[in-house]
């Protein structure tokens, strides 16, 4: 079944997805990231932002809370 989806509604173009009005199924390869809790954590620790590792929320609620280490830069 998922097979005769793909085959249906697989788009080969990004015109087709935009222009579709119920769209089309676009497979996109991706190079996945080798990311840690404990590399967060250290350099959260080591006074590093890993602001780009994380989603904007997650990393509003470490700072907020405090949690690993996380330190308040303060202005000299």
């Amino acid at each position: 079944e998922l097979q005769e989806l793909v085959d249906r509604c697989q788009g080969h173009s990004l015109e087709q997805l935009k222009t579709t009005p119920c769209g089309y199924l676009m497979f996109h390869e991706l190079t996945p990231l080798g990311i840690s809790s404990t590399q967060i954590r250290q350099q959260i620790e080591q006074g590093q932002s890993p602001r780009y590792l994380l989603p904007d929320a997650v990393w509003e609620y470490i700072q907020e809370n405090k949690l690993y280490g996380f330190k308040p830069k303060t202005d000299d």
